[in-house]
């Protein structure tokens, strides 16, 4: 569990933000950089002829996945992006960035938020 120091001057909401940044950054972003970071060579010693190689990377895969939050399927994505669509009252391309702002903290770690841009554009247009 991330921690933070709020000075007595600060106020509350500052190092809640400081507090909702450094778990971001402690839990959800560098455990999906580090699955990133195990599939590609897995990709590349296959294709080596470097099953061994591979076989390693596939284990240490399969232990990190096992501590990722579960993904969600694309008509949940949909369902959250209806829903902050309908919050943020957005109407045009224009307001893209408020729906994505709404969206990020709660889905990340949990869907790709490429995908997420994608269904979101969409749903704008």
């Amino acid at each position: 569990m991330p921690s933070i120091i709020i000075k007595e001057t600060e106020h509350f909401d500052i190092g809640l933000r400081k507090f909702k940044r450094a778990y971001e950054k402690a839990a959800i972003v560098p455990e999906i950089r580090a699955r990133e970071f195990y599939e590609k060579p897995i990709d590349q010693f296959t294709k080596g002829n470097r099953p061994d190689l591979a076989e390693i990377e596939k284990v240490e895969l399969d232990i990190l996945s096992a501590y990722k939050p579960a993904q969600l399927d694309e008509s949940e994505i949909v369902a959250k992006v209806k829903a902050a669509i309908n919050e943020t009252g957005a109407e045009s391309m224009q307001d893209i960035g408020k729906v994505m702002g709404v969206l990020k903290g709660p889905l990340a770690g949990s869907a790709d938020m490429g995908l997420v841009s994608k269904i979101v554009k969409d749903q704008l247009s």
